[in-house]
């Protein structure tokens, strides 16, 4: 096993003197160390277990080259996950060596995605394959399924469901019919049990892919953020005064930057673009100042360091 590990690996190592003339949608580097120093592997399509790589919960640094990258703490793109766009992460900050998998969400050089305020995270994509089971441990065969399935009553398996097998695609469970109530999302792998409340509770299943997101963790250059081109608004957080430290690009109001992993960091804003909210409450609440396109090294007294939502006006 442990040889095979290393094969596979090395195999990975080598990818970018075969392939480079390939342009492919994706291409992401991947370094034991921060700031691009020991070990690394070159990843170009989905990755659902860094131990197949012998880089499980190693990875320190990232150099992604094309495509936006999904990465996350739990095998199978489950867990804590962040999105990444092409730039260099010198340091993964609350991510590092705490990663487990990655896949690509994006392709391309550039973003250009932008998720629109009230759209859900997952969309539907159609098929895959996944089997389902009366009883732990992959007991009790009930179906296998590779289109939506609206309705489990319709099956003759509602509430039924224990374990689940994901053969192919990314599957989003939901406790209600039509995809509704609590729902929850299984890439591909074995389910032997489900956490409590979910056991015998799904109704409707479907596979998923995760939508482009609208907010992710970008590098920005110390000092000389990009100037604006006239594309659509957006604002830069920063975590230090004078644009320093990490930031994040926001293309859309975020009503609790908690969700970035951002509240109550940012200390200094470039505005490339309208008018934005900042509050220091989550909701657009508590204290607010609005700010226009510009550059502030240090964003009003009252927001330094308590910043929960922005919202473009």
């Amino acid at each position: 096993m442990i040889a095979s590990r290393l094969a596979f690996a090395g195999a990975l190592l080598a990818w970018p003197s075969v392939a480079l003339a390939q342009a492919p949608q994706g291409e992401v580097l991947i370094y034991e160390r921060a700031d691009f120093r020991g070990r690394s592997i070159a990843v170009r399509d989905d990755l659902g277990d860094f131990e197949l790589a012998g880089l499980n919960d190693r990875a320190a640094s990232l150099y992604v080259l094309s495509g936006t990258w999904e990465f996350c703490t739990d095998a199978y793109y489950r867990g804590s996950c962040r999105y990444y766009e092409p730039g260099q992460y010198r340091s993964l900050g609350e991510q590092a060596r705490r990663i487990s998998s990655g896949r690509l969400v994006g392709a391309g050089q550039g973003a250009g995605h932008v998720l629109r305020p009230g759209a859900g995270r997952w969309q539907d994509v159609g098929r895959g394959d996944v089997s389902l089971f009366d009883a732990r441990d992959f007991r009790g065969f009930l179906a296998t399924l590779s289109d939506p399935a609206r309705d489990f009553g319709r099956l003759g398996i509602n509430d039924k469901v224990a374990s689940i097998i994901v053969n192919r695609g990314t599957w989003e469970f939901c406790t209600d019919a039509q995809f509704r109530g609590a729902c929850h999302v299984y890439g591909p792998g074995e389910y032997r049990s489900l956490a409590a409340g979910r056991d015998d509770a799904y109704s409707s299943a479907r596979p998923v892919h995760p939508r482009p997101p609208s907010v992710v963790s970008q590098p920005v250059a110390k000092g000389s953020p990009d100037r604006w081109s006239g594309g659509q608004p957006r604002i830069a957080l920063f975590e230090g005064a004078d644009f320093q430290g990490r930031s994040v690009w926001l293309a859309a109001s975020m009503t609790n930057l908690e969700l970035v992993d951002f509240n109550d960091r940012a200390r200094s804003v470039v505005v490339e673009g309208g008018t934005w909210r900042l509050c220091s409450d989550a909701g657009n609440t508590g204290e607010c100042h609005e700010l226009g396109p510009g550059r502030y090294p240090a964003i009003p007294r009252g927001l330094q360091g308590r910043l929960s939502s922005v919202r473009m006006r």
